[in-house]
């Protein structure tokens, strides 16, 4: 693994020109390279200042570091690798070395503006005073007026491309196997489902959540869920893909593969049970279909409009219902009458009815499906009603057309507490013991 030197991380979401360097992109990181203004008294910045003198015209270091400025031509490679063809600026310099001795793996070409000597400093030592120059002439501007900026853009044209290669060439292999292993499970796995939206899959016969490449991450640790790798990387629409945009995965994607990678086996778990919920589900149509044909004869013979409400139905997997029903009341019957309506005007290619419609028909089959009240709960209402009406309390108290029993329980036990309220409010103002209070009303009310 490479060395990784001690500079400051910056957040690419706040910087615009950043520059990253190959001892830590292989690492994953992405670092500034930030060029000293000044050496310091280091062992490797004083070789390098002894060098510079020794191969300058001036005999002191505060004079010979004019004579220096940064060529323009960088590249990385490792000493003795077979691999890595150096170019022709390099063939006679110390590949792997910097002026100072140290070892390095990116390579800048410096020269002596007085004499024409060239030679190669690595990262830590191509300094500010040496592209300042550079940037100047290359500008057009005074030294005096080089900003940091100026510096660090001169910086990110030559050495993006060199961190591209480097990335690729230190990562590249193992990239495109993870990616080709992954990819079709990302747009699968790495989704997220609309609240609302829906759609209509005319194979499964049903309405489907719509969904969408999950474009931001969320969680922590390695459960998370993760950001569309493909979205990241190179799908098309994404007009801020990296493929284009940088030319190598961020540190970001490049781990996320690796998660992704390392939970292959639950994620392939994961899409199989979405493909056997999708072939039990094809499986049911088939039945469907074989099983409702003698239904569906059998509507026709009652009528030509029954028959075709019947396939329709069929077609579209919805629970066949009779909206002229005498156990439907009037709401649920407009809704019904509605709902026939749209069944019977849609095809696969022009679905009418919508996701709410097959909610509310879910309920309105429920209500129509649930038993009817009793004699003796029908009863209890009419007794409480009538000590409603003798307490004052009110004249009216609807009954719906269809008496179903859940409904006239709930009714039952709103008047119980409505009675018991109103007794126990009269008590307190007359007093308990008083002579109309002694038990009068509620024996009328207990029935007692």
């Amino acid at each position: 693994m490479s060395k990784m030197f001690d500079r400051k991380v910056i957040d690419k979401a706040t910087e615009e020109n950043i520059v990253y360097t190959l001892d830590d992109v292989i690492d994953g990181v992405e670092i500034e390279i930030a060029p000293m203004r000044q050496l310091g008294e280091g062992r490797w910045d004083k070789k390098l200042k002894q060098q510079l003198v020794d191969l300058s015209e001036a005999d002191n270091y505060e004079e010979a570091k004019d004579e220096w400025k940064a060529t323009g031509n960088c590249w990385w490679g490792y000493p003795d690798d077979p691999r890595r063809t150096p170019p022709d600026w390099m063939a006679n310099q110390h590949i792997g070395h910097c002026l100072c001795g140290h070892i390095v793996y990116y390579h800048f070409e410096i020269e002596n503006t007085v004499n024409g000597h060239k030679d190669v400093v690595g990262s830590d030592h191509i300094h500010a005073f040496m592209i300042v120059r550079a940037v100047s002439e290359e500008f057009g501007v005074d030294v005096n007026a080089v900003t940091e900026r100026m510096i660090q853009q001169w910086l990110a044209v030559r050495v993006k491309g060199m961190i591209n290669d480097a990335w690729w060439y230190a990562n590249g292999d193992e990239f495109h196997d993870i990616f080709e292993e992954i990819k079709e499970l990302d747009l699968r796995i790495n989704v997220t489902t609309h609240p609302n939206k829906k759609y209509w899959d005319r194979e499964l016969r049903q309405f489907r959540p719509v969904t969408y490449l999950r474009k931001r991450g969320s969680g922590k640790g390695a459960m998370r869920q993760l950001a569309s790798i493909v979205w990241r990387w190179n799908h098309p629409d994404n007009s801020r893909r990296q493929i284009d945009t940088r030319g190598w995965p961020n540190a970001k994607l490049w781990k996320d593969m690796n998660l992704f990678s390392a939970r292959l086996e639950d994620h392939i778990e994961t899409d199989e049970k979405l493909k056997k919920a999708i072939d039990d589900r094809l499986e049911y149509i088939d039945k469907l279909d074989r099983s409702s044909r003698m239904r569906i004869a059998e509507s026709y013979k009652r009528s030509e409009e029954a028959g075709k409400f019947s396939e329709q139905c069929v077609l579209f997997d919805i629970p066949e219902f009779n909206h002229k029903a005498k156990r439907v009341d009037r709401k649920d019957e407009l809704f019904l009458l509605s709902l026939h309506h749209k069944i019977m005007t849609s095809t696969p290619d022009r679905i009418v009815f919508t996701p709410r419609d097959m909610d509310k028909l879910k309920e309105v089959m429920e209500r129509i499906n649930q038993p009817l009240a009793t004699q003796e709960d029908l009863t209890e209402l009419r007794r409480l009603k009538k000590i409603f009406r003798e307490r004052n309390m009110g004249s009216r108290i609807r009954v719906p057309r269809i008496a179903y029993q859940v409904t006239i329980q709930q009714r039952i036990e709103n008047l119980t507490r409505r009675i018991e309220r109103d007794i126990e409010d009269e008590e307190n103002q007359r007093g308990r013991y008083h002579p109309d209070n002694r038990g009068r009303y509620f024996a009328n009310f207990r029935n007692v």
